[in-house]
C-alpha cells in the first residue's frame, strides 16, 4: 500500500437514495467511468477589517460546492442508471420480441421481392393479389401499403410478426417476446435495399422508455474508493445528494460511445470504511461509435460528419442559509435540448427542413446489431436554423445546424430515451 492514490485503481460505487442527501445502506452498483471529476470544494474568504494592520486576519470558510462531470461509457446496462438519474425511472419496461428491418433507398421495381422467413412477397406495378403489394406514388406510400398488406396477411410465416414504417425502413418485430424469433430470416432482391441482418435479433430483451420532463428527479450517493491508500486512512469519499443536471452525448466517426453527465451534489464526507457493502457488478458491454444511429424523420441523412446532443434539467439550486454551507436540494427547471449537427454543405433533408422552417424528428444513439441492444434518444420535435455556409478555402464546405428541441404537442413530450437490453428493471 502507500500514500499516493491513482485513477487507474479507483473504484466507484453508486446507489439511489430514498432520502435526499442520506447514503443508503444497500442497493449499490459498481460503476464504470473514463473520468470522475465531481468533487467537493470549499474556498476560503478573506474580508479585511479596517484598523487590523497590514497583516491579514484569519480567513473564513465559504460555502461547500460539490459539482463536476462524470464521463462514462454508453454501455448496454449500467448507462440506464445514469438515464434514471437524469430523467427519473422508466415510464415503461417491456419485454419484446426479435427485431430487424429492411431499408429502401428508392422505389422498388416491379417483380422485385422481399422474403420473410421463406415467404416471398412481390412488388407489382398494378393488380396485386395474395403475397403482393402494388408500387405506390412514392417510396413512403409504397412502404405504407406494404405494411398494411403484411399486417393483414394470413400467411403462416408473415403473421408471426408486426410491421411498421420508420422513414425508409420496413420494421419487422416478432410477436413472441422470447428468443424464438432470432431465427426468423430477412432477404430482398430490391436494388439498393439492405436488411439489418440475415435474421431478426434481440428476442426476449427489455425496452425501457425514459421520458422528458419528469416532475421529480432521483438523487444518488457515490462512493469513491482509493485502494492505493493504507487501510485505516481516509481512503473513501462519500458523495451524497448527487443530482444529474446536464447530459452530453457526442457522435463521431469512430471510438467508444461516451456520455458526460454534469452532477450537482450536496456534501462529501471522508471515511475510513466502506458504505457500499457488496455491490452488484454488471458486465460492461460497450456500445461503439461505429454503430451510431442518426435518423431524421426516419431516414439516414447524407454527408453528416458529426453530432453533439446536450439535454439539461436546468437545476435551480436551493441555497439555504446555515446548514454548514450545504445546498438544501435542487428544483428541476425547464428542460433544454440542443442538437448540433455538422454536415457538408449540399442539397439534403436538413437544409430543406431548415429552409422550409419545418420541425423534424430525430433518432440519435447507438446500437449493437449482433444482439439487438441499443440506446437511442428520440427527439420528437427539433427545430433547425439556417446555418452560415462559410467558404474557408478550396476544400469541402461544412455547416453546423444548432438545432433546438421542443415539446411535441400531439405526443405530449419533447423526447424519449429508449434503452434495450437484458436487464428487466431500473425501478
Amino acid at each position: 500500500m502507500g500514500t499516493r492514490a491513482t485513477g487507474a485503481n479507483v473504484i466507484i460505487d453508486g446507489a439511489f437514495e430514498s432520502t435526499y442527501g442520506q447514503a443508503p445502506a444497500s442497493g449499490y452498483y459498481r460503476h464504470a467511468a473514463y473520468e470522475f471529476r465531481a468533487a467537493l470544494q470549499q474556498n476560503l474568504i478573506t474580508d479585511p477589517l479596517l484598523g487590523s494592520g497590514r497583516d491579514q486576519i484569519a480567513p473564513q470558510r465559504g460555502e461547500k460546492d460539490l459539482t463536476g462531470q462524470h464521463v462514462v461509457p454508453i454501455d448496454e446496462r449500467l448507462f440506464g442508471r445514469y438515464l434514471r438519474l437524469m430523467f427519473g425511472p422508466p415510464a415503461a419496461s417491456t419485454q419484446i420480441g426479435s427485431r430487424g428491418y429492411i431499408e429502401f433507398t428508392a422505389q422498388p421495381v416491379a417483380d422485385t421481392t422481399i422474403a420473410l422467413n421463406g415467404t416471398t412477397w412481390t412488388f407489382k406495378a398494378s393488380g396485386a393479389t395474395g403475397p403482393q403489394t402494388d408500387i405506390d406514388s412514392d417510396l413512403h406510400a409504397t412502404i405504407d401499403a406494404l405494411v398494411s398488406d403484411l399486417n393483414g396477411s394470413a400467411d403462416t410465416e408473415v403473421v408471426k410478426c408486426t410491421y411498421t414504417r420508420l422513414g425508409n425502413r420496413l420494421v419487422v418485430q416478432h410477436d413472441t417476446a422470447d428468443t424464438s424469433g432470432d431465427t426468423y430470416t430477412l432477404a430482398t432482391t430490391v436494388a439498393g435495399a439492405t436488411v439489418s441482418g440475415s435474421t431478426l435479433v434481440g428476442g426476449g430483451l427489455y425496452r425501457h422508455e425514459f421520458r422528458s420532463a419528469a416532475a421529480l428527479l432521483p438523487s444518488m450517493t457515490f462512493q469513491v474508493y482509493h485502494p492505493d491508500l493504507d487501510s485505516g486512512t481516509y481512503r473513501y469519499r462519500i458523495q451524497k445528494g448527487c443530482l444529474g443536471n446536464t447530459l452530453t452525448i457526442q457522435q463521431q466517426r469512430s471510438g467508444s460511445a461516451k456520455a458526460t453527465i454534469d452532477v450537482v451534489g450536496r456534501d462529501e464526507e471522508e471515511a475510513t470504511a466502506s458504505v457500499s457493502g457488496t455491490p452488484t457488478e454488471p458486465t460492461v458491454s460497450l456500445l461503439s461509435q461505429f454503430n451510431g444511429v442518426m435518423l431524421v424523420d426516419g431516414a439516414k441523412i447524407a454527408n453528416v460528419t458529426g453530432g453533439n446532443l446536450v439535454i439539461s434539467n436546468s437545476l435551480d439550486l436551493v441555497q439555504t442559509l446555515g446548514d454548514g454551507g450545504l445546498i438544501g436540494g435542487a428544483d428541476p427547471g425547464q428542460t433544454s435540448i440542443q442538437l448540433s449537427i455538422t454536415a457538408r454543405f449540399g442539397d439534403n433533408a436538413l437544409r430543406a427542413a431548415a429552409r422550409a422552417e419545418t420541425p423534424v424528428s430525430v433518432l440519435y444513439g447507438f446500437s449493437n446489431p449482433l444482439n439487438g441492444a441499443e440506446m437511442v434518444v428520440e427527439l420528437n420535435e427539433l427545430h433547425l436554423p439556417r446555418p452560415r455556409a462559410e467558404i474557408a478555402g478550396p476544400g469541402g464546405i461544412e455547416v453546423t445546424y444548432e438545432a433546438i428541441g421542443a415539446k411535441n404537442v400531439s405526443i405530449g413530450r419533447a423526447f424519449s430515451v429508449w434503452l434495450i437490453n437484458d436487464q428487466a428493471s431500473y425501478a
